[in-house]
């Protein structure tokens, strides 16, 4: 052991040795949990019960398999990767894949050659990220639940029948999006080339900004609450979305937006039609605040207005009371309009 880590004692539950590279021998700490050891020369660990987190490059795999409570693997060497049948997390190298029949989440470094039938062949695997490569096709997973493929060279993508997230920004040659059934989110912005994507119907949160050569949103998505279409200079028209919460379209030429009842949340930063429409509507707005101040000035007014039958009667279109109160606010505005 170093003797210039007087802090490597039983106590710890987190070490890192990236500093340490005279560090060659781990000792026995039964309540260590994460070892980060990538940078040191360690190349043998003892039976660590509790470790649960592992960053190493050179150390024997053989012993790694040893480790009862290990879940998460971050391996940096050369070395097939053995069977570790309670792994749940790695990341690693594509060359080092082995059989790993319950590995459910795979995170593969600089993949420019890898062969996909190494991923297509974990039969549980429901997390897939593609971090840093030159990757151009994906494989065929019917069981990936969410997939990050953010930044690589792909053109388009498997219609995986069980996806439910996707990131896939920042992927200049990416064209087309096929039809999705469980998706929820697809995250596909600044992707300058995509023309289509498919129909996702339960989709709930759609991201493109500056998807520039986007002409249509995918339709229905009776499910969509976000949108945000930022700088997508080839979009003009956006369908009805009935449960739509939150809208931004900055800098879009869009000519209209259907109204969304629910819609609580717009961003319109450079709209060509919004700029006017705001300026013809800027003197009613500000009647209608003086209108509303008078109301409110008046105690029993404040009482009425809170209850449940006032605004049912004062507000729905098709009460009487509604329409008075229209014929009373117009009345409004104009005596506004004279003073």
């Amino acid at each position: 052991m170093c003797m210039l880590c007087p802090n490597l004692t039983s106590q710890i539950y987190q070490e890192s040795l990236s500093t340490c590279p005279v560090v060659t021998v781990i000792p026995f700490i039964q309540s260590l949990r994460v070892l980060d050891c990538r940078s040191s020369s360690i190349v043998q660990l003892p039976v660590l019960p509790n470790l649960a987190v592992l960053y190493c490059k050179d150390i024997d795999l053989d012993q790694v398999v040893a480790l009862p409570a290990l879940h998460t693997l971050v391996y940096e060497g050369s070395s097939p990767l053995p069977s570790l049948p309670h792994l749940e997390s790695l990341e690693c190298d594509p060359s080092t894949i082995g059989r790993l029949p319950h590995l459910p989440e795979l995170t593969v470094l600089d993949c420019g050659d890898m062969d996909m039938d190494t991923v297509a062949a974990l039969p549980k695997l429901t997390h897939l990220n593609y971090r840093g490569t030159e990757l151009a096709t994906l494989p065929m997973v019917r069981t990936l639940e969410y997939l990050s493929c953010e930044k690589t060279r792909i053109r388009t993508l498997p219609a995986y029948p069980k996806l439910e997230k996707l990131d896939c920004y920042e992927c200049p040659l990416l064209v087309a999006l096929p039809s999705f059934p469980r998706l929820v989110e697809l995250d596909c912005h600044d992707c300058v080339s995509l023309l289509i994507i498919g129909e996702c119907r339960r989709m709930e949160h759609l991201d493109c900004d500056g998807c520039t050569h986007l002409a249509s949103l995918p339709f229905p998505c009776p499910q969509l609450r976000a949108l945000e279409i930022d700088d997508c200079r080839g979009l003009f028209a956006v369908p009805i979305y009935p449960k739509l919460h939150t809208l931004s379209y900055n800098n879009t030429p869009l000519t209209s937006t259907p109204f969304y009842p629910d819609a609580y949340e717009t961003y319109a930063d450079g709209c060509p039609w919004l700029a006017p429409l705001l300026t013809e509507n800027i003197p009613d707005v500000i009647h209608l605040q003086r209108w509303t101040r008078r109301c409110l000035k008046r105690k029993r007014f404040i009482r009425l207005i809170t209850s449940r039958a006032f605004n049912e009667f004062f507000f729905a279109p098709d009460q009487k009371g509604g329409q008075w109160n229209k014929r009373r606010m117009e009345q409004g505005f104009g005596a506004d309009k004279r003073e």
